[in-house]
């Protein structure tokens, strides 16, 4: 027994020092450049980065999975950001279960979610590399410049007030 869980642990550094070693960055920290993107909303429409800056839109990225309970819980959170901010704050779901629109889809009206915001597929979790998530879910908030102003992995009852203080306060500032 004692063994095996020596093994585990020699594999888990292993592992994580290699991870290190590829240099594998973080993603993004609060006030530097988020990264670009472009990606598919479920209908097909495409949603990019760039489109965030020429509107001049801060933007909420939330990193989320189906299996993911406090993804889950974040979601009403999100639809009252939406609802609040509509047409002032993107906010942008990016799904990470490693599956294709299609199939999101099916799977969040088998859920009967609502989810009032624009969700995106990450089938290969390339937007999730970008950004460096490492815990779902994770939200990012841009700012209408492309800067990350907020990063917070997670999510707990109440982490809602914080972004929702912060977006009021970006909305505020001049352009």
């Amino acid at each position: 027994m004692k063994k095996s869980v020596v093994a585990i642990a020699i594999l888990a550094m292993i592992s994580t020092a290699s991870y290190a070693v590829a240099g594998a960055a973080p993603g993004p920290k609060v006030g530097a450049p988020a990264p670009a993107f472009e990606v598919s909303g479920l209908d097909g429409t495409k949603f990019a980065s760039a489109d965030l800056a020429g509107a001049g839109k801060p933007a909420v990225v939330v990193f989320w999975g189906l299996r993911c309970g406090s993804c889950l819980e974040e979601i009403p959170a999100c639809n009252q950001l939406h609802a609040k901010y509509k047409g002032k704050v993107a906010i942008l779901g990016v799904n990470v279960d490693g599956i294709d629109a299609g199939l999101l889809s099916d799977q969040i009206k088998k859920k009967n979610l609502r989810i009032d915001y624009t969700v995106v597929a990450d089938p290969e979790f390339k937007m999730a590399d970008q950004f460096g998530m490492t815990q779902a879910p994770l939200t990012v908030v841009v700012d209408r410049k492309g800067v990350v102003r907020y990063r917070h992995e997670n999510y707990v009852a109440g982490d809602e007030k914080a972004l929702d203080d912060l977006l009021c306060g970006l909305l505020t500032e001049s352009p």
